[in-house]
């Protein structure tokens, strides 16, 4: 029979023992587990290297935000300043213009001469002359036809009516002769101008009384503008036209109806027959009819000082 050995264990082998049981296992860090082939690239290690990524991708994410908010800001400041520089450029172009025109160096005079020869036009008609602006016309009448104040039977020679039209074909001026018109030249109202001689304020009152019991003096109010037509004196406020009965003195004396008569020499007349009676005449009745528009008077008054007799 063979005999069983017992292996003896010594105290020092014991003690070896004992510190292999207590010995803690060593733990690797992530670049050894990476770095060591024997250990399996798990899901874990992707879920630790993602964990480890996310906040970068944040920052990045952050950064690109503010990136673009900041060429957006920097775009539109840009295309405001465009705007408004051109704006300005506009405004100064415009100023400049206008300074130009106000208080600028004036062109000469010869100049505004020929720009305002080249916005007229010239009529040249059977009795008169005048220079119109575009658009308006006037039409002669001649020989009794156009009678607006002829009254009498009887043959007419010469000119018999004078209507200015407007750009619209309005008439808006009239001259007409007349004959068969006639009585006390009396007025309900006597108008009176700075430069009116108050003798003929004072007997023209006592004149119109006779008529009208009720008639008054009026002074004129107001800036007016004068003209001459066809050597009569006029003046005009607004779009009411005021004519001088004086002739040859130092004053206005305005007529109180519109019954005027021209100049015998170089003036605007017709002759009248009627069997026997014979009468050569410069007596006109002129209107401002209603269709005048107020801004069409300088237009108006232009015409009327431009005009002359053939």
């Amino acid at each position: 029979m063979s005999e069983n050995k017992k292996e003896e264990v010594t105290p020092d082998a014991l003690t070896d023992m004992k510190k292999d049981v207590e010995k803690e296992p060593e733990v690797k860090s992530t670049e050894d587990l990476a770095s060591d082939s024997s250990v399996p690239k798990s899901v874990d290690m992707e879920k630790t290297g993602t964990a480890e990524q996310a906040p970068k991708k944040n920052l990045n994410k952050t950064l690109l935000v503010a990136g673009c908010l900041i060429i957006l800001l920097f775009i539109a400041a840009a295309v405001g300043y465009y705007f408004y520089d051109q704006s300005k450029d506009s405004d100064s172009s415009d100023d400049s213009s206008s300074d130009e025109g106000d208080g600028g160096e004036e062109p000469a005079e010869e100049d505004v001469e020929d720009l305002a020869d080249a916005e007229l036009d010239e009529f040249d008609g059977s009795y008169v002359t005048a220079e119109l602006p575009s658009g308006w016309t006037i039409v002669e009448y001649e020989d009794g036809a156009g009678d607006y104040g002829l009254l009498s039977d009887g043959t007419y020679d010469g000119l018999t009516a004078i209507v200015i039209r407007d750009s619209y074909g309005e008439d808006v001026f009239t001259i007409e002769a007349t004959n068969g018109i006639g009585g006390i030249d009396a007025c309900q109202v006597v108008y009176r101008f700075p430069d009116t001689s108050a003798a003929y304020v004072t007997d023209m009152l006592a004149t119109s009384v006779e008529v009208y019991p009720g008639a008054v003096a009026q002074n004129v109010v107001g800036d007016y503008d004068e003209f001459t037509l066809v050597g009569k004196e006029g003046r005009v406020i607004g779009s009411t036209i005021y004519w001088d009965s004086s002739e040859g003195v130092m004053s206005f004396d305005p007529h109180c109806n519109n019954l005027i008569n021209f100049p015998d020499e170089g003036g605007l007349s017709f002759h009248f027959t009627n069997g026997s009676i014979e009468d050569d005449s410069t007596s006109y009745m002129i209107k401002v009819t209603d269709e005048l528009a107020d801004d069409a008077v300088p237009a108006l008054v232009g015409i009327l000082e431009s005009m002359e007799v053939e």
